[in-house]
């Protein structure tokens, strides 16, 4: 089971990092099989990737409390 879920989690990550290079946030290397990300341009990715998962925590918290979300 671990094996193919490692398939699978590559398979997500080949077409997302080719996405965040063509965006401009990193550089892939080909020639030392790298990618490199570059901060200053990956700040708003972040950020909203962290706000985006506090938002699905607070739900699981209001559910947990008997709240609708």
């Amino acid at each position: 089971m671990i094996g193919t879920v490692a398939l699978v989690v590559r398979f997500i990550l080949f077409p997302l990092l080719g996405a965040l290079a063509a965006a401009g946030i990193g550089v892939i290397d080909d020639a030392n099989g790298t990618f490199t990300i570059h901060i200053e341009n990956a700040v708003q990715v972040i950020s909203a990737a962290v706000l985006y998962g506090l938002t699905i925590v607070w739900s699981r918290i209001a559910k947990k409390r008997g709240g609708k979300t």
